[in-house]
């Protein structure tokens, strides 16, 4: 099909007026007769702008001949690539990248491309994590007593990549395991004897002297969070000893006993559905009315370390506060 040019539209206005049916216009001007109806019926910006469509579709209905540069530059926009990219690749200015994309591509949607490439990389990314999580899951029983460098190692991972590969009630474990400054390498004999040295010191023998006892550096053993996590109590690991204990409730003006405490925090990790357990956030928990439960100083008085106390917190067995919701791989962020 002829396009319509200006001179065009000029002659079929000339035969018309002189009389020259469209037919006749259309043999003499080279336009089929619809558009020679086209131009009697519209004016030339109106014809123009509808011509300027007809262009277009005419060149859609041609085979569309792409080179291999361009077809590289597909390429890359589809591998998510900016125009400067490509053009630092195929040695052309974003702007003549633009063009030959709006020409050869013009359906591609950049951003849409963009966020499919995300998508696939947070799920390639999250694919890891899983499969990483479940090596830590079946062999947890070594790894528990681990630090993360210690199991990054083992698994030739990045440090990194075993920390987000963790679920919240294992990042506990491996936290409070970066953090013991005394080693797990205490037999029950030794966690026994170290009380019964204690025992010569200060007698009866409660948590906090034993504790005190440990920083001065006056005994050597396990932390009273470990005693209490291998023999039941301290009281328990006390009559193991032979060694006659304290009440170390009289020390505080509180009536809650060892078991009570950590009760207190079980519940507490419980309430987090995010699984943030900060020291700062029980705080803010226990000070709501509804709780009114004892201080974290208190709790360190009592337990030990805090990363300690939400250990015992998780070993503790406590009806109605199910931790198993915690037990699956945490969201990646």
């Amino acid at each position: 099909m002829t396009p319509i040019t200006y001179g065009h539209y000029q002659r079929v206005r000339r035969l018309a007026s002189n009389g020259l049916h469209s037919v006749e216009i259309s043999k003499k001007v080279g336009l089929t007769e619809f558009q020679v109806l086209e131009i009697l019926s519209k004016t030339y910006s109106k014809l123009s702008e509808e011509s300027e469509v007809d262009k277009v579709l005419r060149e859609l209905d041609e085979p569309l001949i792409i080179s291999d540069r361009d077809s590289r530059i597909i390429e890359l926009r589809k591998a998510g690539k900016t125009l400067d990219e490509i053009g630092v690749e195929v040695a052309l200015t974003r702007e003549r990248v633009r063009q030959i994309l709006k020409k050869i591509a013009p359906d591609l949607d950049f951003e849409e491309i963009r966020k499919e490439i995300y998508l696939r990389e947070q799920h390639d990314f999250n694919m890891q994590f899983q499969l990483t999580h479940q090596l830590i899951c079946d062999k947890w029983d070594e790894f528990k007593y681990l630090k993360f460098s210690e199991i990054a190692n083992m698994l030739d991972l990045p440090e990194w990549k075993v920390r987000k590969s963790l679920s919240h009630i294992q990042y506990v474990y491996l936290q409070a395991n970066e953090e013991r400054k005394i080693a797990q390498t205490w037999t029950d004999g030794q966690c026994l004897e170290s009380l019964r040295v204690a025992a010569t010191y200060s007698f009866p023998l409660t948590v906090l002297k034993y504790r005190k006892l440990l920083e001065v550096g006056e005994v050597s053993g396990p932390t009273p969070a470990l005693m209490w996590r291998r023999f039941g109590s301290w009281a328990a690991a006390c009559e193991m000893a032979g060694v006659e204990y304290g009440d170390a409730v009289r020390e505080y003006n509180r009536t809650w006993n060892d078991v009570e405490l950590i009760k207190f925090v079980r519940r507490f990790m419980h309430s987090r559905e995010d699984g943030k357990w900060a020291i700062e956030k029980y705080e803010e928990w226990r000070r709501l009315p509804e709780i009114e439960g004892p201080s974290a100083t208190l709790m360190r008085l009592r337990l030990g370390a805090w990363s300690e106390i939400r250990v015992l917190a998780l070993e503790i067995k406590v009806d109605g506060f199910d931790m198993q919701k915690f037990a699956e791989l945490r969201k990646v962020e």
